[in-house]
């Protein structure tokens, strides 16, 4: 069993920095683990909400929500009515953050697609979950291949490595 905590942090030219230095302009936090449900939806669930619950947070919230009244794996393979093939981790987005200066340039999905790439390799699948809070995301996360699932909760199958124009620095 893999289980990593990932954060990604994009760092600016010092524009609105007046000490000169790089600013730290946008972040990103996920939490990966195996997707194994050999032992069954319900075993897997278990084993995430134990990992999940002294760290909290979003990424609890998602898991827990997710998986409390659906069945993960059924709901998938309904889904993708032409078959599926289960993806080989999962990917839980806690959070994405844009400093407010930067917002509206794209930066927000350019983090995302730069942090599902340098989780998933070359042409990896993973499954990713994440919470929209606002409507107003709806839009661009359609537009990067997510769909929603329950209670403001979006998920994402990935396929081969996307280009963007940041290089990961993990």
């Amino acid at each position: 069993m893999r289980e990593t905590k990932l954060t990604l942090t994009l760092v600016g030219g010092g524009e609105h920095d007046s000490s000169g230095g790089d600013e730290v302009i946008g972040e990103a936090l996920a939490y990966v683990t195996y997707f194994n449900v050999d032992d069954g939806n319900e075993r897997f669930a278990e084993r995430i909400l134990e990992w999940l619950t002294p760290v909290g947070g979003e990424a609890l919230s998602i898991v827990d929500e997710a998986f409390d009244s659906h069945d993960f794996v059924e709901d998938l393979e309904v889904a993708h009515p032409d078959g599926l093939e289960l993806p080989e981790q999962l990917i839980i987005l806690d959070s994405i953050v844009v400093d407010e200066a930067y917002r509206g340039q794209g930066l927000g999905a350019e983090i995302l697609s730069t942090l599902i790439d340098s989780l998933d390799g070359s042409g990896g699948k993973s499954l990713v979950l994440l919470r929209a809070e606002s409507h107003r995301m709806e839009a661009p996360l359609r537009r990067q291949g997510f769909l929603h699932y329950a209670n403001g909760i979006y998920w994402h199958l990935t396929g081969p490595a996307r280009q963007n124009r940041f290089t990961p620095s993990i």
